[in-house]
């Protein structure tokens, strides 16, 4: 509903509400726009991650409106975006309160499964051989990075611990060093996961590892993994 239109409004489906509340922390932004009364949702991704975003707006689009578009952005390495952008509508109030003061307890408390799979599958890597778990907060201020430490701590017994991003930055992540503990993470959200993500819950870079942990999440995940999946992750980029 624009600017200046009255009425009632249902509010957002759950689903669709984990998806934003997962994005905003990721890949999605949400303002409210001069001459405009209520606020927009707007996702970015590289072009090539196209499918991943039709996956979101998935959720979104029936309740939400707007439409998906590729244009050229000179200021990033992948130049091509696909980018959703959605009506303004009165169904984000709710979420722009909760969100807008920045990262706080109240707002990740909200966070369910689904919710922390989008977070993970927009800025989620595995590193070290793909045995452990990075989370790039790099637009978080350090204290937001430690309240979703405690957050993940306390509420799904989640270790994650604080780190730079690299010596010398003030830019911190949040990083699952122990690989017990990051299968725990990802069996926690491997139910949600499109087929079109897959990689970003295939442990292991050596392939008889990963056979053995598809076949520990293949009860859990909505897709077949494949001999290639298992042999791809050797001819990955390692990381953010």
């Amino acid at each position: 509903m624009e600017a200046g239109q009255k009425g009632p409004s249902a509010p957002l489906s759950e689903e669709a509400r984990q998806v934003i509340l997962g994005t905003l922390l990721g890949d999605g932004s949400l303002r409210r726009y001069e001459g405009y009364a209520h606020p927009r949702l707007v996702i970015r991704h590289s072009a090539k991650q196209r499918e991943y975003l039709e996956w979101k707006v998935g959720f979104l689009q029936r309740e939400l409106g707007g439409r998906i578009t590729e244009v050229r952005d000179p200021t990033s390495r992948d130049q091509e975006k696909a980018v959703y952008v959605s009506s303004a509508s009165p169904k984000l109030q709710e979420i722009f309160q909760l969100t807008s003061k920045g990262v706080r307890r109240k707002w990740l408390n909200q966070l369910r499964p689904l919710g922390l799979c989008v977070w993970w599958l927009d800025d989620g890597s595995l590193v070290r051989n793909r045995t452990q778990a990075v989370l790039c907060t790099d637009s978080f201020t350090l204290k937001e990075v430690k309240v979703a430490r405690r957050y993940f701590q306390k509420v799904w017994g989640l270790p994650f611990r604080v780190a730079p991003a690299e010596r010398g930055t003030q830019r911190y992540r949040l990083w699952l060093r122990s690989t017990s503990e990051t299968k725990r993470f990802l069996k926690l959200i491997a139910p949600f996961v499109p087929e079109c993500m897959k990689q970003k819950v295939l442990l292991y870079r050596k392939p008889s590892s990963r056979k053995r942990w598809a076949s520990e999440i293949a009860g859990l995940v909505r897709f077949a993994i494949s001999d290639e999946d298992i042999v791809q992750a050797s001819r990955q980029r390692e990381g953010p």
